[in-house]
């Protein structure tokens, strides 16, 4: 039936079974003994993978895998004549061998060039020559060794009673070893002692010269803004890890303000009540944090585990403020005890850096009031006529050395003799504070308004031309036109002024031409109708 089925197959070759007519004896030996080889061939390669994994160090390791290869290629052509037995796959099996001759080529060739590497391999007789030499210097080195063994032990027992001599010795030694220890920890905690103490001493002469430095410079300011900026710039260095700030009341003697402050926190509120601070209100150091009182003051940032110090400040009888110090946020976890010395060193500064701190600012205020009261006009908040003179003599000076302009406006308010008579002297006192407010608020921060007596006013014009001039002139008397002044809930009447204007260098070269000139132009001004603006002309 198998045969008439193969025999009607369209296949254009005829499987092996055809060459051996089908005879059952002689197909089985043949199908039988192909697969065996092909069984051996396979098995080869495995085995011969498996010793080259086991066996990393084996050289020449790429002939095996292409001698495994081509076994594999063998194998499989067997296997392929068992499967043509009944099939006609002759290509693949032709393939197979094309891949087995490949492969036993590249084997042939590998091993062609390994041949004089093989060669120079030893012979056996070689090799037992060496391993006779080995063998003999192996034993040379046993008895070299039993000879060492010996001579150890000889010496172990020497060293034995050497040990017991050593023991006894260092027993001494160890004894003098720790009364020198001792000595030496003593001399050393006496050193620490003397170090810190010096090092403590370094920085309260660096403190003490620093705070003498700042009073110094305290007393060679000009402003309490100086005076701020130095009291920051010292705070800085002599309370480096400390957050702190200067506060002092201001003017009205109900709000603290806060002028300077230092450090990575902010230490205070910017404003607060005096009420708010418990050294403010019992006049003394108030001190909070280890070992200090736990009142709170209120204006203080909350800071958990931290202290600080409180000290008001007081000069020539008169409140002006505290200085408030407080620690920095790591020393919350420092041990106790350093804690404590920290704060008493802190209240230490700060009431020696507020003393000189309170006394400059008092001699400070002094000096300002002083200054003040010198060169401003009590009444409108101006300069005064001293202050005119000084300062129009040093314009023109610049103003010529720089070759830039200088306007001067000299203005009087028209019909103020008979606004006071029917007004009152206190209504024509609050027309005049009105006037000076308007005259500092629409002037700009270089110009100079200047109150130069009873009911005239002198205004520098930095930098301006004479039509610069005029025009702010004009600016000023429009905008005065429409200002409404109140005294006592009376609206007064309406008050006009009348305005001239001279510049320099066109109309002189000294402070006194310039006044001329705007004088007499206002002259004009007033001779013109009054409530106008009028450039001063030379006559010829």
């Amino acid at each position: 039936m198998l045969v008439s089925l193969l025999l009607e197959a369209p296949a254009p070759y005829m499987p092996y079974g055809y060459c051996y007519l089908w005879d059952a004896p002689l197909a089985f030996l043949h199908v039988v003994s192909d697969a065996l080889v092909g069984l051996a061939f396979f098995s080869i390669p495995v085995a011969l993978l498996w010793f080259v994994r086991k066996r990393r160090d084996v050289p020449f390791q790429g002939v095996l895998l292409w001698f495994s290869s081509f076994l594999v290629a063998c194998g499989a052509t067997h296997f392929l004549e068992v499967w043509n037995v009944w099939h006609d796959d002759y290509w693949p099996a032709a393939m197979m061998k094309a891949v087995a001759a490949i492969t036993s080529g590249a084997t042939t060739g590998y091993l062609l060039l390994l041949l004089p590497k093989l060669l120079k391999w030893p012979s056996p007789r070689q090799m037992e020559q060496a391993n006779a030499r080995l063998a003999e210097e192996v034993s040379n080195r046993e008895r070299v060794m039993k000879q060492l063994q010996t001579l150890n032990e000889e010496l172990e027992s020497r060293v034995r009673g050497r040990t017991g001599e050593l023991e006894s010795i260092l027993k001494d030694m160890r004894k003098e070893i720790e009364e020198r220890r001792r000595a030496e920890r003593e001399r050393q905690e006496a050193n620490e002692r003397l170090t810190v103490l010096l090092t403590e001493t370094e920085e309260k002469s660096r403190q003490s010269a620093l705070i003498k430095q700042m009073s110094t410079l305290l007393q060679t300011c000009a402003t309490t803004a100086e005076a701020f900026q130095v009291v920051h710039d010292f705070a800085t260095r002599i309370f480096p890890p400390d957050s702190g700030a200067l506060c002092l009341l201001n003017p009205s003697l109900a709000l603290m303000e806060t002028s300077a402050a230092w450090g990575a926190a902010p230490a205070s509120r910017s404003t607060f009540g005096p009420e708010e601070c418990w050294a403010l209100r019992t006049g003394q150091v108030h001190t909070s944090g280890p070992e200090g009182m736990a009142l709170q003051c209120g204006h203080v940032a909350p800071f958990p585990g931290g202290s600080y110090v409180c000290v008001p400040m007081v000069a020539h009888y008169e409140a002006l403020g505290l200085l408030h110090v407080r620690s920095a946020p790591e020393e919350a976890e420092w041990p106790q005890a350093e804690r404590a010395r920290a704060q008493q060193q802190r209240l230490r500064l700060t009431m020696d850096f507020s003393a000189d701190i309170a006394l400059a600012l008092a001699n400070l205020r002094l000096r300002e009031t002083l200054r003040t009261q010198s060169t401003r006009d009590a009444l409108t908040g101006l300069f005064n006529r001293r202050y005119l003179t000084e300062s129009l003599d040093r314009e023109v000076r610049r103003a010529d050395r720089n070759g830039r302009p200088l306007g001067v406006v000299m203005l009087d308010l028209d019909q103020f003799k008979p606004f006071n008579d029917s007004h009152g002297h206190e209504a024509g006192d609050a027309l005049l504070r009105a006037f000076g407010r308007f005259i500092q608020k629409n002037t700009r921060g270089e110009d100079i308004a200047c109150r130069y007596g009873g009911d005239e006013f002198v205004i520098l014009l930095v930098d301006a031309d004479l039509e610069v001039a005029r025009r702010r002139a004009e600016e000023l008397r429009d905008g005065f036109g429409k200002m409404v002044v109140r005294h006592m809930n009376h609206k007064l009447d309406a008050v006009s002024f009348s305005m001239g204007v001279a510049g320099f260098p066109v109309h002189g070269l000294t402070s006194e031409d310039l006044l001329a000139g705007a004088d007499e132009a206002l002259y004009e001004a007033k001779a013109e109708g009054r409530n106008r603006v009028r450039v001063y002309k030379e006559h010829a």
